[in-house]
C-alpha cells in the first residue's frame, strides 16, 4: 500500500503550480533559506490541488483508478504530511503542538536550528488541533510531542514533559548525520 501513496512526494515540487508568480518568487526564496514547513499551509495547497481537479496532473505513473482510490482513503493532510516528512530525503522532526498553549522558546528554537541544520533536517509543525486526524493517527496522547522520522519510519518519540529544549537538542544530536 505504501508504493502506491510514494508518488505523493511529488506534490512538493509541484505546489508553486498552485500560486501566481510574485507567491512563486516570494515562497522560492524564503523556502531557499527555511527547512521549516507548517503543515496547515501544505494540507491547504493539497486542498487547492484537489479543487481544482490538479491533483491527478502532477502525480507521476498513475492511472485513474489510483488517484480515485488516494482521493477516497487518504486526507490532504495524510498526503503532505506523507510528501513533507514520511517520505522527505532528510530526518524529519515532526512537532505536534497545541497553538493556544505553545512555548515560544521552544519553537524560536526550532527555528533557529531548521536554519541552522536546513541541509540536514527538516522542522514539520503540526497544529494538533486543526490537523487532528494526524493526531489521532499518530497515536498523540499529549502535548507538544515530538517525533523523529527517518526513511519513512519514526525512529524517536518525545511525549509532554519529555519535550524539553535540552532532551530535543539530545534527540536531533542522536539523528544527524
Amino acid at each position: 500500500m505504501k508504493n502506491k501513496f510514494l508518488y505523493v512526494i511529488a506534490l512538493v515540487f509541484c505546489i508553486p503550480a498552485c500560486f501566481s508568480k510574485e507567491q512563486q518568487t516570494a515562497s522560492s526564496q524564503e523556502s531557499s533559506t527555511h527547512a521549516w514547513v507548517d503543515l496547515v499551509d501544505s494540507t491547504r495547497i493539497i486542498q487547492k490541488l484537489i479543487a481544482s481537479n490538479q491533483l491527478g496532473t502532477i502525480l507521476e505513473e498513475h492511472d485513474p483508478e489510483e488517484l480515485e482510490r488516494l482521493l477516497h482513503n487518504v486526507t490532504p493532510a495524510q498526503m503532505a504530511l506523507e510528501s513533507e516528512a514520511i517520505n522527505a530525503t532528510m530526518p524529519a522532526l515532526v512537532y505536534y503542538f497545541d497553538p493556544g498553549k505553545e512555548d515560544n522558546r521552544v519553537l524560536a528554537w526550532l527555528k533557529d536550528f531548521a536554519e541552522t541544520h536546513k541541509e540536514k533536517f527538516k522542522v514539520v509543525l503540526v497544529d494538533a488541533h486543526a490537523l487532528f486526524i494526524l493526531t489521532q493517527l499518530a497515536d498523540i496522547s499529549e502535548l507538544p510531542t515530538i517525533l523523529v522520522v527517518q526513511d519513512g519510519e519514526e525512529k524517536e518519540r518525545l511525549v509532554g514533559s519529555e519535550a524539553t529544549l535540552a532532551s530535543i537538542e539530545n534527540v536531533v544530536k542522536n539523528n544527524i548525520k
